[in-house]
């Protein structure tokens, strides 16, 4: 019988490996295919877009934050995998009472996002520390080892602009940023937030010798980027260290884990001007770079995430011929726990 204790503390027993199985979080959808189990997905949200051979045949169960309960309940699943920063607790509260066998995962580190991942392929008939789990112990066990000689960079990573909001400590991005030899400038800001609302004052007094962009939850692209490049006492900004990256890479547990902290470690070696990293026998797919400068009215054609601060990465493709993901279709709701006062433009941390 698989079992596992999720991050609420309860313990999910089956009778037998989930062959219909909901998933809630996007994340977690590309790792149950990742694990060989794709035939056990029933539903999925419409976020759940990786990868798009198996989640566009896959039935839409709403959104993350505004799932489609009644459907869910009628579709009777073994399973129903959450996440407490992608779902609403009311949600799962609600799914829970009802009966559903409810798996609430919520990792703030790569360790315990792999643990959860082991938890996870248990419960759906995958193999319990299989290829995707030891490729991301293997990423951080060689991160661990690489941190105990090579030099820290100061990192600034917002997630929200107007106001700009900065990864905290406490968050899987914040654990990817200090992995990959960072120093988040704001991993302990005084006002104790998770995700706390940072000043440009703040910001240049912090002296980030990187500044990471990513796509989500708010876009940052190119003209994002180029408001920076007044604040010339900001050493990221002389040195030309604003990247745009794939925000998949710093929030997305599962398949992308290994790849992502390398990437990020490759944009963090910017920095490293009297240290090389020692050779390693493969490279990530997704790691190559282009200059920030570049002819006038040249077009990037890259779609990598680059030392440029380039615009997308190639996990973001576009053509006429396809429609757009939901996550491309413009800034997705705040993180969980925060909400926009419009009237104000303000942002609220509604977990403090």
């Amino acid at each position: 019988m698989p079992t596992a204790t999720d991050a609420l503390g309860r313990t999910v027993t089956l009778a037998q490996p989930a062959t219909r199985v909901i998933s809630l979080v996007p994340s977690v959808t590309e790792s149950v295919v990742a694990f060989g189990r794709a035939s056990s997905l029933t539903a999925v949200t419409k976020f759940c877009v990786e990868p798009p051979e198996v989640t566009t045949a896959l039935r839409k169960v709403g959104g993350t934050k505004n799932p489609d309960l009644e459907a869910i309940l009628t579709l009777q699943p073994d399973l129903v995998l959450a996440n407490v920063e992608e779902n609403r607790r009311e949600d799962v509260e609600s799914l829970i009472a009802a009966g559903l066998n409810v798996f609430v995962g919520y990792p703030r580190t790569v360790a315990a996002a792999a643990e959860e991942l082991e938890a996870i392929a248990q419960l759906v008939g995958g193999i319990p520390g299989g290829a995707l789990v030891r490729s991301a112990r293997e990423a951080l066990a060689r991160q661990q080892e690489l941190n105990e000689s090579r030099p820290r960079v100061r990192v600034f990573c917002p997630i929200w602009r107007n106001p700009y909001m900065a990864v905290g400590g406490d968050t899987y991005a914040g654990d990817v940023i200090r992995l990959a030899g960072g120093v988040n400038v704001f991993e302990h800001h005084p006002s104790g937030a998770r995700y706390p609302q940072v000043t440009l004052r703040e910001i240049t007094a912090a002296d980030p010798q990187v500044i990471l962009l990513p796509d989500e939850p708010y876009q940052f692209r190119e003209r994002h980027r180029d408001e920076f490049l007044v604040h010339r006492d900001i050493e990221a900004v002389r040195e030309r260290r604003l990247f745009l990256v794939d925000g998949r890479w710093l929030t997305w547990y599962g398949p992308r884990m290994s790849d992502g902290l390398r990437t990020v470690e490759i944009l963090l070696d910017k920095a490293r001007r009297e240290w090389s990293p020692p050779p390693e026998e493969s490279k990530p797919k997704r790691a190559s770079t282009r200059s920030l400068t570049k002819p006038a009215g040249a077009k990037s054609t890259s779609k990598k995430p680059d030392a440029a601060g380039t615009g997308r990465s190639s996990g973001k493709r576009r053509s006429s011929g396809k429609q757009r993901s939901p996550r491309d279709a413009g800034t997705p709701p705040l993180p969980p726990g925060l909400r926009l006062n419009v009237d104000q433009q303000d942002v609220v941390d509604e977990g403090r």
